[in-house]
């Protein structure tokens, strides 16, 4: 037993000045160990956790020792939501002394839903444009991503602005091109109109700049929204930044200058609430419903959503599309290989055996997702509406 778990087993005795510097060390102690640092090594007290090298696993490992020793239930959200050491010892802090702490299925996601009042349309939409020349997408180094850019690219001659994560349009361009090279669907003759848009989707105007951002708002048609992050173990509050504000950032280009359509990539996961439990949900239903949801991702979608249809009631077009599991290419088996269900099968054939699993999963291919989106997101009567999996019919093509 060390000596500063000794002395946190007699916190009470100390005044709060001793206490805080007890946990800090406690908790600098344990960092070290879990990553093995020289115990010399200075750690700022200021900096995430997972900047300091600590991923999913080491969390996890950080978490059951400080249970086990202090006898504590610590939730793990505070560890993965990009905490730094000064914030776990607040935490800490307040376990010790039996104070209550929020936790991630306190969330009030229907208080999450706002969408800022000053994204509001200057005009109205104009009128529905069948061939865009410029096109919005974020997205382009996912999975469906890959696949819904190329369709579209296929589709249309429009331009095709993508929002990518790097430090200059040379490395933004590689990384689109090689995540479609990476499925088999990369065409030289793509690279013309694909157009780097340097930002982050977690950004205030995507991380753009005011003048650039209302130029990319000048110059395109419509928006294809792909992007978000899908994490089944991070906390609301991680996911929060990309799903839920970055979808508000998306909002925000649609509705400066002329108004933009919006085509929003859901998930039917949005329906995760107990209350769907057994029912039917058709398409015209209102997403009412977020009780019992259990995953942060679920949660995340859902509010997003819930800002999609604010939107749409301020006046912009938004379609939204709620895909299922996406498996691979039907034809090629192209297939995100660190999607969890591709994981499990992998694993499965590895081991030559199978859990006994009796729960029904759909799964969707990812280019019938993708050729569903980009053909409803092109017919005039689709716009505004949302399509998920169903035996419905739209035209000649049957519903995801």
């Amino acid at each position: 037993m060390t000596k500063n778990l000794q002395l946190l087993q007699q916190l009470a005795s100390f005044d709060e000045t001793k206490r805080q510097e007890l946990i800090v060390n406690y908790i600098k102690e344990k960092v070290v160990k879990v990553l093995g640092l020289d115990e010399s090594q200075h750690l700022n007290l200021q900096k995430p956790l997972n900047e300091m090298g600590l991923n999913s696993l080491s969390n996890i490992d950080l978490k059951n020792r400080i249970d086990t020793e202090l006898d504590i239930n610590l939730p793990i959200e505070i560890l993965l939501a990009g905490s730094n050491i000064h914030q776990l010892v607040n935490v800490l802090l307040e376990q010790l002394t039996s104070k209550s702490i929020a936790t991630n299925n306190a969330i009030d996601l229907e208080a999450e839903v706002i969408l800022e009042h000053v994204i509001y349309p200057e005009y109205s939409y104009d009128s529905f444009i069948t061939e865009p020349t410029a096109i919005f997408f974020t997205g382009a180094t996912g999975f469906l991503g890959a696949f819904l850019l190329q369709e579209l690219l296929q589709q249309t001659q429009a331009n095709i602005y993508c929002l990518v994560r790097a430090t200059d349009n040379d490395s933004a361009q590689i990384k689109v091109q090689k995540n479609l090279k990476s499925y088999g669907i990369w065409q030289s003759a793509f690279h013309s109109r694909i157009i780097p848009v340097l930002g982050d989707l977690s950004k205030f105007q995507l991380g753009l700049s005011t003048e650039y951002f209302l130029h990319i708002a000048s110059q395109i048609d419509v928006i294809y929204h792909s992007a978000a992050w899908l994490n089944y173990v991070y906390p609301y509050e991680a996911l929060k930044p990309s799903n839920v504000l970055g979808t508000q950032e998306i909002f925000r280009l649609a509705s400066f200058g002329k108004v933009k359509p919006v085509h929003h990539i859901s998930t039917v996961a949005v329906f995760e609430s107990s209350f769907y439990l057994g029912k039917t949900v058709s398409e015209s239903d209102p997403l009412a419903h977020s009780s019992g949801m259990k995953l942060s991702y679920s949660q995340s979608k859902w509010v997003a959503e819930k800002l999609a249809t604010i939107a749409r009631s301020r006046g912009i077009p938004v379609s939204i599309y709620r895909p299922p599991f996406i498996s691979g290419h039907s034809e090629t088996g192209a297939w995100y290989t660190d999607d969890v269900i591709c994981r499990m099968i992998k694993g499965c054939i590895q081991m030559g055996s199978m859990a006994s699993i009796t729960d029904i999963l759909d799964l969707s291919p990812v280019d019938y997702v993708s050729k569903s989106i980009v053909y409803l997101s092109r017919q005039r009567e689709a716009l505004g509406q949302s399509f998920h999996e169903g035996i419905k019919r739209f035209g000649d093509l049957p519903l995801f």
